[in-house]
């Protein structure tokens, strides 16, 4: 259990670190309006995500 635990604490915070260091990097090249434009698809995908688990749940509980 603790070297599974492990494995995934360190997978994710390394996950993390190549996350941060790409975002950083392409933020040089990048323009505000693209990175504005970036942002806000992900929240409109981010809230499409949530709204369909949810109603996913809501079939799974009412039915």
């Amino acid at each position: 259990l603790l070297l599974y635990s492990s494995g995934i604490l360190v997978g994710l915070i390394t996950w993390d670190f190549a996350m941060a260091i790409i975002a950083s990097t392409f933020r040089r090249f990048l323009s505000k309006p693209i990175l504005m434009g970036i942002s806000i698809i992900s929240g409109i995908s981010l809230i499409g995500i949530g709204i369909y688990f949810a109603i996913q749940a809501a079939k799974v509980l009412f039915t």
